[in-house]
């Protein structure tokens, strides 16, 4: 990545490991674990979104999570794991329980109750066994399918040019 950068040259065939790379694994549990987050949020957000927005959530929180994690951090540590997309769809879920809470008046912060759970689970984990700056990328990828729920939710384009008209 840092190559393509220094060149400017950004060939298909390289560019594809933006998205790849959430699809390898480290072992059997990582990919088990992975899988689990996955039925589970991508049942939740598939509810509310589309289909094709339920797979650009994955394809953007990925290339979020390996552009931040590539420019953030100078490491030689590969980024492997759906995390970052997975994370994403926590940032999609997110989004729901946001304009849920909102709609009913409730404080719109308890949204952000999971993600705030998970990471303080992550760094518990990094501090006990070791851990590497997989966050960077994760938490890019929550903020990605968190930021692109506003246009891609039901209805979502249509608030977000009414909200840019008003301006």
């Amino acid at each position: 990545m840092e190559r393509m950068f220094e060149t400017g040259t950004y060939p298909p065939r390289q560019l594809l490991r933006l998205v790849s790379y959430s699809v390898l694994h480290l072992s059997f549990v990582h990919m088990l674990f992975v899988l689990v987050f996955l039925l589970a949020l991508g049942k939740m957000v598939a509810e509310s979104f589309a289909a094709w927005a339920v797979a650009l959530l994955w394809v953007v929180s990925s290339v979020a999570g390996a552009l931040a994690y590539t420019v953030l951090l100078s490491t030689d540590r590969a980024l492997v794991g759906g995390y970052p997309a997975v994370y994403g769809l926590i940032g999609a879920f997110t989004f729901i329980m946001w304009t849920g809470l909102g709609a009913m008046g409730e404080r719109r912060i308890r949204a952000f109750t999971l993600i705030a759970f998970l990471l303080g689970i992550q760094l518990a984990f990094g501090l006990l066994f070791g851990g590497g700056p997989d966050w960077v990328a994760d938490l890019a990828g929550f903020a990605a399918g968190f930021l692109l729920s506003f246009v891609i939710s039901p209805g979502g384009w249509g608030r977000v040019m009414a909200k840019l008209r008003q301006r």
